[in-house]
């Protein structure tokens, strides 16, 4: 696999970790809502409960965008191994291993480029 398919695939996988992340930041959990009523000739009542949305669709696509992170970083690692331990890179092959999309990212950016048979 050429080093141009590597590095769009792992940039790809960073961008979708990084909107799904921003989308899920935005997820409120756990949060309360004031809602005060007054009545004329009554003291004001304020009643506090969760807050209802409706984040089904934020909540899918933050998932599907996880999802295809995960797809994508996991093609570019399997393939970042294999290319890396073919021509014996063991230090970007270890990096690799540990520090995937990141890692596949900066290889095929800095990485030795060799010709393949």
């Amino acid at each position: 696999m050429k080093s141009k398919r590597l590095f769009w695939l792992s940039l790809l996988a960073l961008c979708c970790l990084a909107v799904a992340w921003g989308i899920f930041w935005k997820v409120p959990y756990g949060h309360s809502l004031v809602s005060c009523s007054s009545v004329e000739g009554q003291p004001e009542q304020c009643v506090t409960g969760p807050i209802q949305y409706d984040l089904s669709a934020q909540i899918v696509i933050g998932l599907a965008l996880l999802g295809l992170s995960f797809f994508c970083s996991l093609i570019a690692w399997v393939t970042g191994l294999f290319t890396t331990a073919r021509v014996k890179q063991w230090g970007w092959f270890a990096a690799i291993l540990f520090l995937s999309p990141l890692a596949t990212f900066f290889y095929s950016l800095f990485g030795t480029r060799q010709r393949e048979a």
